[in-house]
């Protein structure tokens, strides 16, 4: 593939959107914290998948930078706090691919966070460094 950080196909949405099946209601109720790599299709997959879990959080949208104000792995959480979607670097692929190549942290706030996206306040953009955020060397 030579296009950089492609979305998903209208297939592999099909396929995203089968993770709410093949999860029991009740395994789904115990999950504590939704993360994947920030590659675009990487959070449409888990978008799409955990599409009933995430409750957007409109109140951070605004300030969806790499804040300390923007937690989403807290112990505390629990069923009454809204769950979102945590943009985790270390999960990234490795490849050098441009498929495998993200986009910019700021390109990835203005897709998500745009007010026409259906996952507007959905994704964390919090723990994702603007100094490391793409480098394929590891830690």
């Amino acid at each position: 593939m030579s296009r950089r950080d492609t979305i998903l196909i209208a297939t592999r949405q099909l396929q995203a959107a089968d993770l709410r099946a093949a999860l029991p209601a009740s395994s789904r109720l115990q999950i504590g914290a939704i993360v994947a790599s920030p590659i675009r299709r990487a959070l449409q997959t888990a978008l799409i998948g955990f599409e009933d879990l995430i409750i957007p959080d409109s109140a951070k949208v605004v300030a969806n930078w790499v804040s300390a104000n923007t937690t989403v792995l807290d112990a505390t959480q629990s069923r009454s706090k809204p769950l979102r979607l945590a943009a985790l670097p270390e999960a990234q692929e490795t490849s050098d691919l441009p498929c495998d190549a993200g986009l910019p942290v700021a390109d990835l706030v203005a897709e998500f966070d745009a007010i026409n996206s259906k996952w507007r306040g959905c994704v964390s953009f919090g723990l994702v460094s603007l100094e490391e955020w793409g480098n394929k060397m590891g830690k």
